[in-house]
């Protein structure tokens, strides 16, 4: 049983001031429902791809080109 914010049927306490702090602080859990069910439905949903422009961009980088584009 995971206590709430102010249960105190769970060892007949309640959250502290620093307990509360962590629940919303800035390292707490709290996951995006739809980035979660987009992962859940397809796991490579957010990996770098690579395609035609991208290849581009890196062939430019192989030869030493600062640009891509140039007038």
């Amino acid at each position: 049983m995971k206590p709430g914010l102010l249960d105190k049927q769970v060892c007949n306490k309640k959250l502290g001031i620093t307990q509360l702090r962590d629940l919303g602080g800035p390292n707490a859990i709290n996951r995006n429902p739809d980035y979660v069910k987009a992962v859940e439905e397809s796991p490579n949903v957010f990996k770098k791809q690579n395609g035609i422009f991208t290849h581009l961009y890196n062939a430019a980088h192989r030869f030493g080109e600062t640009e891509v584009f140039k007038c």
